[in-house]
C-alpha cells in the first residue's frame, strides 16, 4: 500500500473509532513529500466526503477564503484546501467564475460578498493586463500606464476590504509568455518584461497595511518560465501554470498565509551526522567527516551549513538536537578548519542518547517557543517517525532519501520562516537568548537574580509608536503566543487605528542592555475608560521575559506620558494553551483577578513598582 493510501486508509479508521484528534497528526505525515495534482485530489475526495464530521469534531480552525482569477482556479482551490488541512486549518473557499474579478468585486451582491471571506485572494496573471506599451513609448508614459494598472487593482483591494475587513492577498505577476524583441527584451523600457517588472516593483511597494504579495514570480524563477506556464493547459483548459506545480504553489501561497497569521517557523533544530556533514563524527573523527573542499559531497555539505549559517544571521533561531557523544560534535566546530558554523550560533545545543522527541521538548522551554515553531531536520525515518508520533506539533523535514547537494533547496522551497517582514529585532534574537539562558540558571537564587539583573544595567524607552515601527508591532502581535493577554492578532491597520483614534491607546517598548539592543520587544493597546486604561492585549517577546520589564511597563501605564496618574488598570484575558504562564506572571506584577467569565485582572495605582530597568 502507497504512503498516500496507507493515511487515508488509517484516518477513515480514526474516523470510525471516533479518534478525530488523531486525523492532522495522521494527515501530517504527507508533508515530507511532494504531492502531486492526483495524490492532492484523492485527499480532498476524502476530505469533501467526511467534510461534516471532520469540522464538528472541532479539530481544524475554519478560514473563508475567496479566490478571484483571470484563470481556472481548481489547482489552486484542491492545493489550498490539502495543504491547508495538513497544518489544521479547513480552508472553506469560494471560487469566483474565470475572469469575473472586476463582476465580483464591483456587485455588492455577489457570491464573494456573501461568502463574508476572512481572506480574500486575488490570483492574478498577465492576461488581466489589458493594454501593455507600443513599441518605443516614452518611460513617462509606461510609469504612467503601471500606475494605471496599479490604482485598478488597489481600488478593487480597498473595496473588498470596506466591505468585509478581509486580509487581501495579491500574486504579484509572471514573465510574459512570447519575447517579440528577442535579446533586447531587457534594454527597452517598454518591452512587456520590463513593463511586468516595474509593476511588481510597484506592487510590493503598496502602502495598504491589509494588502500582502504572493510572491509567485519568485517560484517562477525557480522552476522557469517555460516549466511553469503550459501553453496547452492555457489554451485547452485557461490554466494558469501547469498544474504539475499544483503542491509547489500551495506551499508558497500557505506560506504566506502562515505569515500572516503568526504562524511560521521560529527554530531550525538539526542533527549532525549526515546532516550537517556527512559520516559518523564519532566513527570518523572531526577531520575525517565530509565535510568542505574534500570532496563534491563535502562541498554539498559545506554549502548547507553556509545556508543555515544565514538563516541565523536574518534571525532564525538554531539549535542541535542528536544522538552524539557531545566532546565529539563540538569538535568539529571547534577544530575544523572549514566548517562555518560556530558554537555560540546555537541557541541550544543537545547531544545526549535521550528520545529527540525528549530534547525537543527541552529545547522548547530553554527558548521559551512553542513546540509548534520548531522545525526538526533529521536524516534518520525512525528518528523522524518517532518525533511525529511523540511531538506532532513540530514540522519534521526528513533528508533520508534526498542528495545532500539538494538540501538548501528542500528546505527552502518549504518556505518554513517566511515573514510578513523582516526587522532589527529579528537580528538581535540569538543574543538575547543567551541572557536568558543566564536568568534561568539563576532563578533559584533571588539574591543572585538581582544582581544579574543589575548588572544587565537595562534601559527601556516607552513611548507611542511611529509610522516606521508598525511593521515590528504587528509581527510582534502576530507571532507572540505565550506573553499575549488575548491571542488576539492585530494588523498594522488595526495598530494604526489605535493610534489615531481619541480614547485609544497604542505604546511600545524598546530594551537595550550592556550585550545587545533589543530593540521593540513589546506592545500595549487599550482604550482609556474614565480614571482606568482598559488593556485590549499586551504582547511581550519570550526573549525577555523575567528581567522586571513588565513591572517597568505597568509603571509608565499607570505614570502614562501625559504626567497624569491613572487609578489603574483593568486587563482583558484569554487563556489558550500557550499563554497558561500568565497566570503567573500577572499575579507578580500586582495584578488580581476582577471578575469571571469573561476574565479580567485589575492593578490599582501603586506608589511604587520595583523594576530594574531604566530609562
Amino acid at each position: 500500500m502507497s504512503d498516500l493510501a496507507q493515511v487515508i486508509s488509517d484516518c477513515a479508521d480514526h474516523l470510525k473509532k471516533q479518534c478525530q484528534h488523531q486525523i492532522i497528526p495522521t494527515l501530517r505525515r504527507l508533508k515530507s513529500k511532494e504531492l502531486s495534482l492526483a495524490e492532492s485530489q484523492r485527499i480532498l475526495k476524502f476530505l469533501k466526503a467526511n467534510e461534516k464530521s471532520l469540522l464538528s469534531s472541532g479539530i481544524f480552525s475554519i478560514k473563508r477564503i475567496a479566490i478571484l482569477s483571470d484563470y481556472t482556479l481548481q489547482p489552486i482551490e484542491t492545493g489550498l484546501i490539502v495543504h491547508s488541512a495538513l497544518d489544521g486549518i479547513w480552508a472553506d473557499c469560494y471560487c469566483a467564475e474565470f475572469d469575473t474579478t472586476r463582476i465580483e468585486v464591483l456587485n455588492p451582491d455577489s457570491g464573494l460578498y456573501r461568502h463574508k471571506p476572512e481572506i480574500v485572494l486575488f490570483a492574478s496573471g498577465v492576461s488581466g493586463i489589458k493594454e501593455f506599451p507600443a513599441p518605443f513609448t516614452e518611460e513617462l508614459e509606461v510609469h504612467a500606464m503601471v500606475s494605471e494598472v496599479f490604482s485598478e487593482y488597489s481600488s478593487m483591494w480597498e473595496a473588498v476590504h470596506d466591505s468585509t475587513n478581509a486580509l487581501v492577498l495579491q500574486h504579484d505577476f509572471t514573465p510574459p509568455e512570447g519575447n517579440p524583441i528577442g535579446r533586447l527584451d531587457s534594454f527597452y523600457s517598454w518591452s512587456k518584461s520590463r513593463f511586468i517588472e516595474k509593476l511588481n516593483e510597484k506592487l510590493w511597494q503598496n502602502p495598504h497595511p491589509f494588502v500582502e504579495i504572493v510572491p509567485v514570480n519568485q517560484l517562477v524563477r525557480k522552476i522557469g518560465t517555460e516549466n511553469w506556464f503550459s501553453p496547452r493547459w492555457y489554451h485547452f483548459s485557461k490554466h494558469g501554470f501547469d498544474p504539475k506545480h499544483t503542491s509547489k504553489y500551495a506551499q508558497l501561497l500557505k506560506s504566506t498565509i502562515h505569515a500572516c497569521l503568526g504562524r511560521f517557523k521560529k527554530c531550525l533544530v538539526l542533527d549532525l551526522d549526515n546532516t550537517l556533514w556527512g559520516g559518523i563524527v564519532g566513527d570518523d573523527g572531526s577531520h575525517g567527516v565530509e565535510l568542505g573542499s574534500i570532496s563534491a559531497l563535502g562541498e554539498a555539505y559545506l554549502a548547507f551549513c553556509k545556508y543555515v549559517k544565514s538563516l541565523k544571521e536574518r534571525g532564525v533561531l538554531i539549535a542541535i538536537n542528536s544522538k552524539n557523544d557531545p566532546e565529539n560534535a563540538r569538535a568539529i566546530f571547534e577544530k575544523h578548519p572549514e566548517m562555518p558554523l560556530e558554537l555560540n550560533d546555537f541557541s541550544s545545543f543537545i547531544c545526549n542518547w535521550n528520545a529527540k522527541s525528549a530534547n525537543l521538548i527541552t529545547i522548547s522551554g530553554e527558548l521559551n517557543i512553542g513546540l509548534d515553531s520548531i522545525v526538526m531536520v533529521d536524516d534518520s525515518p525512525f528518528e523522524c517517525a518517532q518525533i511525529r508520533s511523540a511531538v506532532p506539533e513540530v514540522e519534521v523535514l526528513e533528508l533520508s532519501d534526498a542528495d545532500p547537494s539538494d538540501f538548501v533547496r528542500i528546505l527552502e522551497e518549504r518556505n518554513f520562516f517566511d515573514q510578513l517582514s523582516l526587522t532589527q529585532e529579528d537580528l538581535s534574537r540569538t543574543e538575547s537568548l543567551t541572557v536568558n539562558r543566564k536568568i534561568n540558571k539563576i532563578k533559584s537564587s533571588p539574591d543572585g537574580m538581582n544582581d544579574f539583573l543589575e548588572s544587565l544595567k537595562m534601559k527601556a524607552t516607552f513611548y507611542e509608536p511611529k509610522s516606521d515601527d508598525l511593521p515590528r508591532l504587528e509581527q510582534l502581535l502576530l507571532k507572540t503566543n505565550q506573553f499575549n493577554l488575548t491571542a488576539q492578532r492585530f494588523s498594522k491597520f488595526e495598530i494604526e487605528d489605535f493610534i489615531k483614534t481619541e480614547g485609544k491607546f497604542c505604546y511600545c517598548c524598546i530594551l537595550e542592555d550592556r550585550h545587545t539592543y533589543h530593540g521593540i520587544v513589546s506592545c500595549v493597546l487599550g482604550r482609556v475608560d474614565g480614571e482606568i486604561l482598559e488593556i485590549e492585549n499586551w504582547v511581550m517577546s519570550c526573549r525577555v521575559f523575567s528581567r522586571t520589564l513588565e513591572e517597568f511597563i505597568v509603571s509608565k501605564l499607570l505614570n502614562n506620558s501625559s504626567g497624569d496618574k491613572v487609578l489603574g488598570l483593568r486587563a482583558k484575558f484569554q487563556q489558550t494553551s500557550k499563554n497558561k504562564i500568565l497566570n503567573e506572571i500577572l499575579p507578580k506584577i500586582g495584578f488580581t483577578k476582577d471578575n469571571e467569565p469573561p476574565v479580567f485582572w485589575k492593578l490599582d495605582y501603586k506608589n511604587e513598582i520595583k523594576t530594574f530597568v531604566g530609562e
